[in-house]
């Protein structure tokens, strides 16, 4: 025999409507991709990436010598956040700067502003001869965990 649960809990029905609200409106999803953008800036700046959504961080690959020598005698061009032998992917530190994260029905976008700075993101991403890709935008497992523990939250506030 089946028994209906949700003549158990009073109202389940609309506190779980409620919670479905809850996590797809922008406000939410706004808010936890403000968070995501924190923690990738601050990933990269530590000189970290992650090669696929899921996985843990790992370095960056290193800058090559040639590179490390120019940044070197071009110290003054570099941004507060760059050191000339730290592969963080901060020459200036616009594109960094210039992520922003954007909640949209059912949806979190995290992107950059500029075409400058797109086109920075895609060429930093892509392997080209000896230069290897240094992808950062992806979300580590500990990303996802916190995603996680915030809709947690929420379920956890709807339903109690």
């Amino acid at each position: 025999m089946a028994k209906d649960i949700t003549q158990l809990v009073p109202d389940i029905k609309s506190r779980l409507k409620d919670f479905k609200k809850r996590v797809e409106s922008v406000r939410e999803l706004h808010a936890i991709g403000i968070v995501l953008v924190r923690r990738i800036r601050t990933r990269t700046l530590l000189g970290y990436g992650v090669e696929q959504t899921g996985a843990s961080r790992s370095p960056l690959d290193p800058l090559s010598p040639n590179y490390k020598k120019w940044r070197s005698k071009n110290r003054k061009d570099l941004g507060s956040k760059a050191r000339p032998n730290k592969s963080n992917l901060t020459l200036t530190g616009e594109m960094l700067k210039s992520l922003y994260a954007q909640g949209t029905q059912g949806r979190i976008t995290i992107a950059a502003r500029g075409v400058t700075n797109q086109k920075k993101i895609t060429w930093n991403e892509t392997p080209y001869g000896n230069k290897p890709a240094r992808v950062f935008l992806n979300l580590s497992d500990n990303d996802l965990k916190v995603i996680e523990e915030h809709f947690y939250r929420i379920l956890r506030d709807t339903l109690l």
